[in-house]
């Protein structure tokens, strides 16, 4: 009876870590993407890598977050980052064929923005540094070194934090 107990979890340990190798990005290591500042797009068929200095080419934004109802942790957070709509103009990825935008994190946490927001120029922000200081990794318990951040989302709850892909659909 332990013998099978036993085997039933290895098993089930193997299973578990092909599963987190296969979703992990063709089984690079996740924290590589971090230490290295890569992000993906993808667009149809193509998955595009960009790094940290073509995010950086592009302009620049601070945003700051107002509003009544907004935690008074983040009302001085100043973020420093790009226009997601700049990031894929830099791609040449026809603006009109977005219909949804999926962030990807590092822990598998998605969030589904629309085609409005996304093509709004002052809607959704890539973010790289808060209050002067860039992300820190994940693996140091950071939200880098990409962070999605909404401006009108007093509450943060579709912020997604530790950015390793985007994926137009």
């Amino acid at each position: 009876m332990i013998k099978k107990l036993l085997l039933a979890v290895i098993i089930l340990v193997l299973l578990l870590g092909l599963v987190f190798y296969f979703n992990n990005g063709n089984g690079e290591d996740p924290f590589t993407l971090q230490r290295e500042a890569q992000l993906y797009v993808v667009f149809e068929d193509e998955r595009i890598g960009v790094n940290f200095d073509e995010i950086l080419a592009l302009e620049k934004h601070e945003i700051q977050q107002e509003g009544e109802n907004l935690d008074p942790e983040y009302v001085d957070d100043i973020h420093k980052g790009v226009k997601l709509i700049d990031l894929f103009r830099s791609l040449d990825i026809p603006l009109e064929e977005i219909n949804q935008v999926i962030s990807r994190s590092m822990d598998g946490y998605t969030v589904a923005l629309f085609a409005d927001e996304v093509l709004d120029k002052e809607t959704v922000y890539l973010v790289y540094a808060i209050n002067g200081e860039p992300l820190s990794p994940m693996e140091e318990g950071g939200s880098g070194p990409y962070r999605i951040a909404l401006r009108d989302d007093l509450f943060r709850q579709r912020w997604n934090k530790n950015i390793k892909e985007l994926e137009i659909r």
